[in-house]
């Protein structure tokens, strides 16, 4: 299972549908904070996001893929990747060649990603370089993304509305010129890839 948000499991209706697609037995999470290259294992929505996942019944350890070995997320019922840079996690993620590992994660128990998370997900980053090309600062080799998700996601999208110039417009350019349909999702709203499965939870 793949789970896509903008901020994480934000919203009752949001929690309630994972809760509904997780096992029974899923007993252990991963908390990646890989992305904030910053603060890492001191990032303000750490607290948030475990309360979260807890209340999936889940205990919490957080991790951190530039320090940690990336086979080791194998041992967790659910990996959440939270947000930061997204050229940054991908950078890592790259590094690491932690690839196989989260699309065995996304296809046998539960991959979550929100903000930049849910970003390296998707098959490109080059309409979130558009946006922010000041955040493109590592030695990538192309701006693909894991393709685990066949939509570009773009998060936070009502709170970003007012704050970059032709922000929806510039999202229909991209779609226009790279045939790709843009998943855009506001806080608190996410979508769930299960096999054939897909379920977008809007608020």
């Amino acid at each position: 299972m793949l789970v896509l948000c903008s901020d994480g499991l934000t919203s009752p209706a949001l929690l309630q549908a994972v809760r509904e697609k997780l096992p029974q037995n899923a007993a252990k999470a991963a908390l990646v904070v890989t992305a904030d290259r910053q603060y890492k294992k001191r990032n303000h929505h750490l607290p948030v996001d475990q309360a979260q996942l807890e209340a999936l019944g889940l205990a919490v350890e957080l991790f951190d893929l530039d320090h940690e070995p990336a086979e080791a997320l194998l041992d967790y019922d659910a990996v959440d990747f939270i947000g930061g840079n997204p050229f940054y996690l991908l950078y890592a993620i790259r590094k690491k060649q932690a690839e196989p590992v989260l699309s065995r994660l996304a296809a046998e128990k539960a991959l979550i990603g929100w903000s930049a998370g849910a970003i390296v997900f998707g098959p490109t980053l080059e309409l979130i370089r558009e946006y922010t090309p000041e955040m493109d600062k590592f030695p990538l080799p192309s701006l693909d993304g894991l393709g685990l998700c066949p939509h570009p996601v773009l998060p936070h999208y009502s709170s970003f509305l007012g704050r970059f110039e032709r922000f929806e417009e510039r999202c229909r350019d991209f779609e226009q010129r790279s045939s790709l349909s843009v998943l855009r999702l506001s806080d608190g709203e996410g979508a769930i890839l299960d096999g054939d499965e897909r379920k977008i939870i809007r608020i």
